[in-house]
């Protein structure tokens, strides 16, 4: 429970505020970051550093385009987490310059709905990476059914997670300023 606790306290202290008011009331419950119910997931934002175009994958159940990511297991830092997942999911090997709690970008609490109907909740965060997407091979790996680098423009053709979508645009406006 001490790791338990640490990896709580990193997650509570990112972005220098109180995180979103659903994650800190999951935080400060003092129950396991991955109980029956609600589960502590990152993800990445993958962006093209040239095109600005963003890698996301096909859920095979959601049948939608996500940002890479999953659960962060027990004592494992989210933006480990996140960085395992990129490669478990697309098999694309990337590292977060600098101190990776500055590539927070995104808190989010979301209800995931199983095949069978039951539902949990997923308190995501999300870390920005950028990268050049000429020498980032990316392929479907692990439980994902498609990879594919998407340009902003085109995001709201596709079947996209609706948290996936408002990320990108933010961030993607944030950095052109």
């Amino acid at each position: 429970m001490q790791q338990d606790n640490r990896v709580r306290s990193e997650i509570s202290a990112l972005g220098g505020s109180s995180p979103a008011p659903q994650l800190a009331a999951f935080l400060q419950a003092g129950v396991s970051l991955q109980s029956a119910e609600e589960h502590m997931t990152a993800s990445v934002l993958v962006v093209d550093a040239v095109s600005r175009a963003i890698l996301l994958v096909l859920h095979p159940t959601l049948k939608m385009w996500i940002r890479p990511g999953g659960h962060v297991d027990p004592n494992e830092l989210p933006w480990d987490a996140a960085l395992r997942e990129l490669e478990e999911e697309t098999t694309l090997q990337a590292a977060f310059s600098g101190d990776p709690r500055t590539h927070f970008v995104d808190a989010d609490t979301h209800t995931v709905a199983e095949p069978d109907g039951r539902k949990h909740v997923h308190h995501d965060l999300c870390f920005a990476l950028e990268v050049d997407m000429r020498a980032a091979a990316a392929t479907p790996a692990d439980g994902v059914s498609g990879v594919a680098w998407v340009l902003p423009e085109s995001l709201d053709e596709l079947v996209v997670a609706e948290n996936v979508r408002r990320t990108a645009k933010e961030w993607l406006a944030k950095s052109k300023a």
